[in-house]
């Protein structure tokens, strides 16, 4: 039986993520939007946000009230490190802070620690041979090369 409330749902073409819903009651108005958070990952990692909602993998996508501010942590599998925020979300700090207003994708991007071959230092460029010679700075003669090392 109708009251005299009434409720208005609207879908707004090509917007088709982004649900506008207005409800008109009791004589008073109020407007309510609610927009999509995607996140995407490349490489070995987990995202989650503050408040919560997202869990990816898991949860990547989550509908929050517009104009939410939301805090994403990016946290890298064992073996690989954080690089960088890609589409929506910009940066390289693993902890950035989004509003959400519009439909976003956020991608966290993860890169595998460099490796390094078995005995080698850290710092030591792969061909580089150098001769350790006693007397001489950092026991280094330079470059491997016939004649060179005297």
């Amino acid at each position: 039986m109708f009251t005299g409330q009434k409720s208005v749902i609207r879908v707004v073409p090509n917007l088709a993520p982004v649900v506008f819903v207005a409800l008109a009651a009791c004589g008073g108005q109020s407007i309510t939007t609610t927009s999509n958070l995607i996140v995407e990952i490349q490489g070995e990692g987990h995202v989650t946000s503050q408040p919560g909602g997202i869990d990816c993998p898991g949860d990547c996508t989550e509908r929050f009230i517009s104009e939410t501010s939301l805090t994403l942590t990016a946290s890298p599998n064992a073996g690989f490190q954080f690089s960088q925020w890609l589409g929506d979300c910009e940066g390289s700090a693993a902890t950035i802070t989004i509003m959400v207003d519009k439909l976003l994708t956020c991608t966290a991007v993860f890169v595998a620690h460099p490796a390094r071959a078995p005995g080698r230092r850290a710092g030591s460029r792969p061909g580089d041979q150098r001769a350790r010679r006693p007397g001489l700075p950092h026991g280094l003669c330079g470059t491997i090369q016939p004649g060179h090392c005297r």
